[in-house]
């Protein structure tokens, strides 16, 4: 009987440590916007954009408007080293018009992962070599958006080897009247990351998207460090020192 309430005790024990010390898998993606650009754990930030006069950002929609027509994005980028993505957020640009503020607000997004062979010059399709979800989310309230916030999108962590061209891929995933966000655009490619802008559209053939040769004003953020906090390690090393005397008193007491 003592034997297998020391089993018990264990198991219960281990389990409590798994819990605290592994990360969460959820397959949520949590959509937030802020005033100010994102700065922990940042992999990379390509945060130069095409002035058009006067401080005004070139930008580029996303969209899925009522009836048939519809652009899902991608953005491109080639890690140097791997790391594993938690977050990716782009600047919203001038543009974002008061029926899609609202439209917008609890609209569904998914968000994918693709591989690509290489990147390619505007007017050239690509078909993803393979893609997984990072996850579905829903906007925030945008009512009160402004055309300089930023809309971060933090999915499942997901592993990415470094030299391996990827894409984030954003849709919609229903349509609706005013559906639209314009984001922040750089005109050209950005060699150091190898990044471009591809859509997918009404007029595509499944699964293919198509550069524009523009890159968006975005951030990418990895995972923080997997290891505990110190009230967590202090939790763990608690449990453990809680089994150890457990397991001396039922021995001594055997042997009694």
């Amino acid at each position: 009987m003592k034997s297998q309430l020391l089993q018990k005790s264990l198991i219960i024990a281990a389990l409590l440590v798994l819990a605290i010390a592994s990360p969460s898998h959820a397959q949520t993606v949590a959509v937030s916007r802020s005033a100010t650009a994102p700065t922990d754990n940042l992999a990379f930030s390509q945060t130069t954009f095409t002035d058009l006069g006067g401080g005004v950002a070139a930008v580029y929609s996303w969209n899925n408007t009522s009836g048939s027509s519809f652009r899902d994005i991608m953005q491109s980028f080639t890690p140097s080293v791997g790391y594993t993505l938690d977050k990716v957020t782009f600047q919203i640009g001038g543009g974002l018009y008061t029926a899609s503020r609202a439209a917008l607000s609890g609209a569904s997004v998914n968000v994918t992962l693709v591989t690509l062979s290489s990147n390619v010059t505007s007017g050239l399709t690509v078909v993803p070599n393979s893609s997984v979800s990072l996850g579905t989310g829903v906007f925030p309230d945008m009512t009160s958006a402004a055309t300089s916030d930023y809309l971060t999108f933090d999915v499942n962590n997901t592993a990415l080897t470094g030299g391996t061209t990827y894409g984030i891929v954003l849709s919609f995933v229903n349509s609706a009247s005013d559906q639209a966000i314009p984001l922040v655009i750089k005109y050209g490619t950005v060699g150091s990351v190898g990044g471009n802008i591809y859509i997918h559209d009404q007029n595509s053939a499944a699964n293919t998207f198509t550069s524009v040769s523009n890159e968006y004003l975005f951030y990418l953020q990895s995972a923080p460090s997997s290891i505990p906090e110190p009230s967590a390690t202090a939790m763990i090393l608690g449990l453990a020192c809680g089994s150890l005397v457990f397991i001396r008193r039922h021995r001594c007491r055997t042997v009694q």
